[in-house]
Parts: structure tokens; sequence; C-alpha cells
């Protein structure tokens, strides 16, 4: 459902059970919303298309938004950054307040990230379902914070590149060009982030 911050304000009952809504609710709601920005799923299909044509790591990375400012070659340097592991279904990659050390790409399988929270009773709230060439667990990184949300392999299988804290600090630090391109991805999120909050309250209000 898509409603307007006026309809809302239009509506006296839904606007009375919004303020009534509490700090509580309103905060692991913001704590949802919150974790949006904590993945990077491609969203354009001609580059979903285009990956599932690629099998090299350099030519899967270049594809990622994030970084698409490299070159083949320049990816190609980095290959010793980029580990690749593999995990079965059900492995838990990261929880909720963990230590955010590695980030991830999707080479192959389905991760799905979530966030548990206490509302009328505990829910599990799925955020993303990730696939090939998705991106995830580098805010954490930049901004030294726990994980926000926890990381679970939902497929059969699943092959992850990853890059350690480290690794990516430095590779941030020796390109300024990507440090740029990580600061737009994460603006554009900051800004979807309003729209979703509001979304997430008129959602709640309409249940109640």
């Amino acid at each position: 459902m898509n409603l307007s911050k006026n309809t809302v304000n239009n509506d006296p009952e839904r606007l009375f059970k919004g303020y009534m809504i509490g700090h509580k609710v309103f905060n692991d709601i913001y704590s949802i919303v919150h974790s949006y920005t904590d993945s990077s799923p491609i969203e354009d299909l001609e580059t979903k298309e285009e990956l599932e044509q690629k099998r090299t790591k350099a030519e899967i990375i270049k594809l990622i938004p994030l970084f698409s400012v490299f070159d083949i070659q320049q990816i190609e340097k980095l290959d010793q950054k980029i580990k690749l592991k593999k995990f079965k279904n059900g492995k838990v990659l990261f929880k909720e307040g963990d230590s955010a050390e590695e980030l991830y790409i999707i080479k192959s399988g389905r991760v799905t990230l979530y966030k548990e929270i206490q509302m009328d009773k505990k829910e599990k709230i799925e955020i993303a379902n990730l696939g090939k060439g998705d991106l995830f667990g580098e805010t954490g990184i930049v901004l030294n914070t726990e994980r926000t949300l926890s990381a679970i392999v939902s497929s059969d299988n699943a092959e992850l590149y990853m890059i350690s804290k480290e690794n990516f600090l430095h590779m941030l630090s020796h390109h300024a060009e990507l440090s740029f391109n990580l600061a737009k991805i994460q603006t554009k999120r900051l800004m979807a982030r309003g729209d979703i909050l509001v979304d997430y309250i008129c959602n709640y209000i309409e249940v109640k």
C-alpha cells in the first residue's frame, strides 16, 4: 500500500492511531527501514541479464555498481584481496549485533537478509532476498558499526566473494573514485529511506 502524508492527515482516526504508535514501535519500524541501506541489490534488468553470462571474478565484480568505476585490469590487480568461499543452505553468515568484518558479493546462489523484532510477538522480517552480483555488508565496515540485520544462505548452495574490512578500507583510501561512488550510492539509499519509513508507518496504522 502506498499512502501519501496528506492521506494520513485527512483521516482523523488513522492520524490518532499514528500518534498512538508509541516510541518502541516507531523505533522498531525505523530499525527495519534503516536496514534497507545495508545492501546493494542490482535492480537494472539489463545488468542482471548480463551478469548471468559472466563467469570470471573480474567480469562479475565489474558489473556491480560500486565497483563499476574500475576497469577489468584494475579489478584483476585486486584479485588477491577478493576471496571466494562456498556455503551450504542455512549457513548464517552473520547476525545482528556482530561486528562488521567482511563485505560479500554473490557469485551464485541466494542470501536472505532479515531482522528479528518484538512487536505483538517476535517476528522475523525479511529485508531482502539477494542473488548473483548483489553486494551486502559494506555499510557496517564504512561506519565501523555492528551489523543491523542478519544474513543466511537461502539456496541449496552459495558461492560468495568476500573482501575483508582491512582490504576494503585500503581500497577506499587508495582509490578516490571508489569512495566517491560509494558516497553516491549511500546518498541514494538515504533518500529512498524516508519514503519507505512513511509506507511502513501507514501500513502499521492501517493494520491497527
